[in-house]
């Protein structure tokens, strides 16, 4: 028997049933391919940003939802769930840190444009 997880709110919870569709639905059926070529296609990674999937944390300023870094643990546990934590996971740890790196390199002026790129996925 496991203990209850009272951490979630019902707003958590939804989102949690939306990361597990997209994930069921878009990445682990071509895991193994995302892990043989070590990295995401592109058309995957739009449609989690266009999902809220990318930097969801990320202040409302710069393109993200601003919401709390359990939408982060989300998205982590529901792409372990579907066997896709790998370098093929398009929502892991990999991009929350350049996403930090970004905040503490560039200027003023160029965070707002870069995030926001990086949240809408935007960058060419």
């Amino acid at each position: 028997m496991s203990l209850p997880r009272t951490l979630f709110s019902e707003e958590h919870d939804q989102f949690r049933d939306s990361v597990r569709r997209f994930m069921a639905t878009e990445v682990s059926p071509n895991v193994e391919r995302y892990e043989t070529q070590q990295f995401i296609d592109r058309e995957v990674w739009v449609k989690g940003g266009e999902a809220g999937y990318l930097c969801p944390t990320m202040p409302e300023a710069y393109g993200g939802a601003g919401v709390d870094k359990l939408f982060s643990v989300i998205l982590f546990e529901e792409a372990a769930k579907g066997n896709a934590g790998g370098p093929g996971n398009p929502f892991g740890r990999r991009l929350a840190s350049m996403r930090q790196a970004i905040l503490r390199a560039v200027s003023d002026e160029d965070i707002e444009n870069i995030l926001k790129k990086l949240t809408v996925l935007a960058l060419e």
